[in-house]
């Protein structure tokens, strides 16, 4: 067990094969997607990525996005089991536009966070993201900047171009992690996990997908907008995402619930999006909750009476 919390994460670096490329090329691909996704695509540029979501119809989020641009082709990253149903859903009114969608199997990403990886990865690549800049095109490289839980980086190249930056990396003393760490770092950052579990089962709100400026509410008309703006405006939405930490001996599975303290009684109640075990024999787990539960409420694992868990802020 190797995953940390930001605070004490060391200088590493891991391979995210659990996420997926996207391109979508074409004269009309800012047109098309601005019609399809909850965010202002016309405000999308090369020196900014932007998180937005797919909805369904009745606002359903098929998968959330991140979002950037490479000369006129736009690219979005999300997670991979849901990739190829995610597609095909957003080709379906695709036909009267110039718009090619299509998985992008040629480049890799490696995600590079910890103590001192701003300072470091500058010492390595002589320039990087910048918090007013968050996205860089750098000799073969695609770096994007997140600054939650703490600054961090997404890297995208060739094959032989990320490999040869992992073996730099670790002369630099980076130790190289699985995804799951970067998957922690997700829950830490309030980032929704929607994998195929998922697909189609939550409003972007309670995926809090607004507090990451993933929605524009002055945008044009887009697929789902009708429920969107109900729940944010008429309070359709009655749930939020939260990340929950504390010891069980086991995990609990995506898909399930958890058990929720009444008394001297436990009810169950959520949706587990994700979860990890971390360096220290706690676990970290982020689901859907109703918008009515306390910090001081207590939770524990389906099926594991002696396990313990509350919210973490």
């Amino acid at each position: 067990m190797n995953i940390s919390l930001a605070y004490d994460l060391p200088f590493c670096f891991m391979r995210l094969d659990n996420w997926q490329l996207v391109t979508v090329s074409g004269k009309d691909n800012r047109s098309y997607l601005q019609g399809q996704l909850t965010n202002d695509i016309s405000q999308l540029d090369q020196d900014h990525f932007m998180f937005a979501a797919h909805c369904d119809p009745s606002g359903k989020v098929l998968s959330n996005l991140c979002l950037f641009q490479q000369n006129e082709q736009i690219n979005y990253l999300l997670r991979n089991s849901v990739a190829v149903a995610q597609i095909a859903d957003l080709k379906k009114y695709a036909v009267f536009s110039k718009v090619n969608i299509q998985l992008d199997n040629s480049n890799q990403l490696l995600g590079v966070a910890g103590n001192h990886c701003e300072q470091r990865l500058t010492a390595l690549l002589g320039d990087i993201p910048t918090t007013s800049h968050s996205v860089m095109a750098l000799d073969g490289l695609t770096i994007l900047r997140f600054e939650a839980p703490q600054p961090r980086f997404i890297l995208i190249g060739l094959p032989e171009k990320i490999a040869d930056l992992q073996q730099k990396l670790s002369q630099q003393g980076a130790i190289e992690k699985t995804d799951e760490q970067w998957l922690a770092l997700d829950i830490e950052a309030n980032y929704a996990i929607i994998d195929n579990h998922y697909f189609m089962q939550f409003l972007p709100q309670a995926l809090g997908l607004e507090k990451i400026e993933a929605i524009s509410f002055k945008k044009g008309c887009y697929r789902g907008q009708e429920m969107v703006a109900r729940a944010q405006y008429r309070g359709a939405n009655k749930r939020s995402l939260f990340h929950l930490i504390g010891e069980s001996p086991a995990l609990p599975e995506v898909g399930s619930s958890l058990e929720l303290a009444l008394g001297d009684n436990w009810r169950q109640t959520g949706n587990v999006l994700a979860t990890v075990r971390l360096a220290d024999n706690r676990i970290l787990v982020q689901l859907v909750l109703n918008n009515d539960i306390s910090i001081t409420d207590k939770f524990r694992v389906l099926g594991s009476p002696e396990s313990q868990l509350q919210i973490y802020e």
